[in-house]
This record gives structure tokens, sequence and C-alpha cells, in this order.
């Protein structure tokens, strides 16, 4: 992968000026967008100051022309102007956590309610939109291209786990330590996140490299879920490498600052970034799995979506280059048939763990 670098070609400097004022003023222009103003009885005022909001969330990018990025991937933090494109999505983030904390304490609750001798290890599988996929729902509301999925969830993981899904479409690794520290995680305990016979499944990172983070920034976000999971929990976790991704328009707005070193343009492909976020999970997860007795394992269900054809592809190519349209329609969420994939690569190294 080439190097990022900040340089930029001398006729954007205008427009990148503007990109870094507005970056920095702009959960100024939130909050005064916020502020109770006089309403009139048509409401237009009200209408207007939505309107405002959005034009602020959607214009203010996660990392400025300069690199200068609005959330950490390390530091717990929900979801700001920089990582939600409306307030509409912001407020909606907010729900959808709101429900899974609900669902951490049902799924309490009917296990502390159950006979002990039926009842099924735990199987918590925290992530963003890939992993939200089981329940059908994308943010919490129901999405018609994952309907069918829910099914391979009760068919792949019930018969040995007893399951439940903590996820929330566009999350980064911050979104998920913040998630966890407020709720979804704290709500389980002492029944579930200390019960030795436990299973956390966690896929995450893939939307820190999508708003611009760079790999290393990444799997330190990546690494610091997994400590975290370790460190509130007694049973294992199963931490999945970032599966690839075509999605190659997504890489134009990241320029700057994510642009070629030689030529100033945008990246051509996701892959070499991927490889290298990937990579330095793998770097790390010895030493963390020494430090917590061994419950860290490393998977990587990334093979089965890449087109057999990969290797005849020149880099940055196009989307049925980086990854199999037939498992991945949108080049870079699983399908029906990739999530049978991706749930039968899961059971399969869990059941040889038994």
């Amino acid at each position: 992968m080439v190097t990022p670098t900040h340089k930029t070609p001398h006729w954007r400097d205008g427009v990148l000026v503007a990109r870094l004022i507005l970056f920095i003023l702009a959960p100024l222009l939130i909050l005064v967008s916020l502020a109770p103003s006089r309403s009139t009885k048509t409401g237009k005022p009200q209408v207007l100051r939505q309107e405002a909001d959005d034009d602020v969330y959607s214009a203010t990018p996660m990392c400025s022309a300069w690199g200068v990025c609005g959330e950490t991937p390390h530091v717990p933090s929900p979801r700001t102007i920089y990582s939600a494109k409306s307030r509409a999505q912001y407020e909606l983030w907010w729900e959808a956590h709101a429900k899974l904390n609900a669902s951490a304490a049902e799924y309490v609750a009917h296990r502390r309610d159950s006979n002990k001798s039926s009842l099924k290890p735990p199987l918590v599988l925290l992530g963003d939109s890939i992993t939200e996929e089981w329940l059908g729902t994308n943010m919490g509301l129901p999405d018609k291209r994952w309907r069918k999925i829910p099914n391979i969830l009760r068919e792949v993981f019930l018969p040995a786990y007893d399951s439940l899904v903590l996820a929330i479409g566009g999350d980064q690794t911050q979104h998920l330590l913040w998630r966890m520290q407020h709720g979804e995680l704290s709500l389980l305990l002492p029944e579930v996140a200390q019960d030795d016979s436990a299973v956390f499944v966690v896929l995450i990172g893939t939307n820190n490299l999508g708003s611009g983070h760079l790999p290393f920034e990444t799997h330190l976000g990546v690494m610091a879920v997994a400590e975290y999971v370790l460190q509130h929990t007694a049973g294992r976790l199963l931490l999945l490498q970032v599966l690839p991704r075509g999605d190659i328009f997504r890489l134009r707005p990241l320029c700057p600052p994510r642009c070629s070193s030689r030529s100033g343009a945008p990246f051509r492909s996701f892959m070499p970034a991927v490889a290298k976020l990937n990579q330095g999970i793998r770097d790390a997860a010895p030493d963390l799995s020494k430090k917590y007795s061994q419950r860290l394992s490393l998977l990587d269900c990334g093979p089965s979506f890449v087109p057999a054809h990969a290797g005849e592809c020149s880099s940055g190519r196009g989307n049925s280059c980086e990854v199999e349209e037939s498992l991945m329609p949108d080049f870079l969420h699983p399908n029906e048939l990739g999530q049978r994939l991706l749930a039968r690569c899961i059971m399969e190294f869990l059941g040889g763990r038994k």
C-alpha cells in the first residue's frame, strides 16, 4: 500500500482551507443549531434548523484534509457529527443502543429464570452492520436486505449456543468500546460475562478504514476492544480479522488526506489497508492472549469472500476483483449466502475447540 501523504496539489488549497474551517467550526455550529429558537405557527424555523443540522453532519468528515480526525479508534466515543451522516442518523444510533441495552437485560433475565441444567453456553456477537445482519436490521430498524439472515443465526448457532447480537450498522471501534462501557456488556455481568463457558465474537474495524482512519490506529482500536472484553469477561474471545471489501467508490471522498504520495490521487483499493490492519491484529494478538490466559483466538474468514480470479486482477481494477460479488453484492456486506459461509467459518472453529 502506498504510504498516505498530506501533500496536495496547489489548486486544492482553497478547498482544503474551507474544509478545515468547517471541520473546526462544525461542533459550534451544531450547538448553535440546537439552541432554543423562536418558532412560528408554521414551524418553518424548526425545519430550517433541522436542515442546518443535516448540512453540518453531512459536510463534516471524520478526518480533515490535514489528517486530523474528530474521533480516535482506541478512545471510547458515541457517534458524533464526525461519524453520523445526519442528525436523524445520530438520533437513530442512540435509539439502537437503547434497544441493545434492553436486549442484553432481557437475555440475562431469561437465563436467570431458566433451568440451569438446560442452558446452552452464551454466544455474544459484537460488531457493526455485518454482525447486525444476524438481527435482520440496520441501526435497529428492519432491513429487507437482511430479512432472511436471522434464520441462519438460528440454524447454525442456536443448536449449540444461546446467542445474543450486540451490533449497530456503521459502528467503528471507538463506538463499540463506548457501547460496551455504557450498558451492553456491563448488563451481562455477572450471569453471562463471568461465565467461563461463554464465547464472545468480535468483528469490527472496517468502518474505521472507510471513514479515513489509518490501518495502524485502527488496529489499536480493535485491540482496545479485544482487551476490554477480556478484562471484563471470563469466557473466550474469538476475534475475527476484517473481511475484504471492494466498495472502491468510497475511497474518493477520503482524499485528502488519504491520497497517493506519488500522484496525490485517491487510493484505488481498500485491500492494502485491510491487509495492513489484519497484519497489525495478528502481530498484537499473541501478547494479548498470553496476558489473559490464552483466552483470545484469531480467525480469518476472509478467504471465502475473495474471488478465485483475484490473482489475475491488477490492483484497484474494480469491485469484482476485490470480493466475490455473489457473496457481497454491494462489495462490503455479505448477503444470505455470504453470512451462511461466515457462520459456518465461526462454528467450525468453535467446534474444533471443543
